[in-house]
């Protein structure tokens, strides 16, 4: 849920009655109260992210079941977190998702006892996001993958002689990681 706007309350989400979140991404909303999510019901979030939203992430009457993110602390989970995420944008899904940038606290951080069996783009979770051999699902409605560690090293034939021979370069790219680099431009 991202970029919507309210003029008094809940400009990502409105609940008046009883709502369960899981794995949801609500971020860049506004409102002048609870521009993410305001609940005059009750509303529990599960594995779910809350960043950025004009007029606080939470307002209302929202519980929590663990394993969720808020950049502003006013959903009341604790300190305040910020997840490291990307704009929205067309990451290769049916609709347009907020990717988790490296190092997000969001990666392989949820519980894969409740994890959907795909993000919202259709990527099979769990994933090891963060490429310590363990896939865990992450948070929120974006699963992310490990990045590629690529190394490049080139070489130059130098037995080439006279003024018009070629130069003969031969260029090695290695992934030393263990994401996937076939879509690495």
């Amino acid at each position: 849920v991202s970029g919507n706007t309210a003029t008094t309350s809940g400009g990502g989400l409105y609940n008046a009655t009883t709502a369960t979140l899981l794995h949801a991404t609500i971020a860049s909303n506004s409102a002048t109260s609870g521009g993410g999510l305001y609940s005059t019901g009750t509303t529990t979030l599960k594995s779910t992210l809350l960043n950025a939203n004009t007029g606080g992430n939470c307002s209302g009457t929202v519980g929590s079941s663990g394993n969720n993110l808020d950049s502003d602390a006013s959903c009341a989970f604790g300190a305040a977190v910020d997840p490291l995420l990307g704009a929205l944008a067309d990451n290769n899904g049916p609709t347009a998702t907020h990717a988790l940038l490296t190092n997000s606290p969001a990666i392989d951080a949820a519980d894969n006892a409740v994890c959907p069996a795909t993000d919202q783009r259709g990527v099979t979770r769990p994933v090891d996001g963060d490429g310590n051999g363990v896939a865990v699902c992450d948070i929120g409605a974006y699963e992310a993958t490990a990045p590629a560690d690529l190394s490049i090293s080139n070489h130059h034939q130098a037995d080439c002689v006279g003024l018009h021979a070629p130069l003969i370069y031969t260029i090695s790219v290695t992934n030393n990681g263990p994401g996937d680099a076939s879509a690495v431009t």
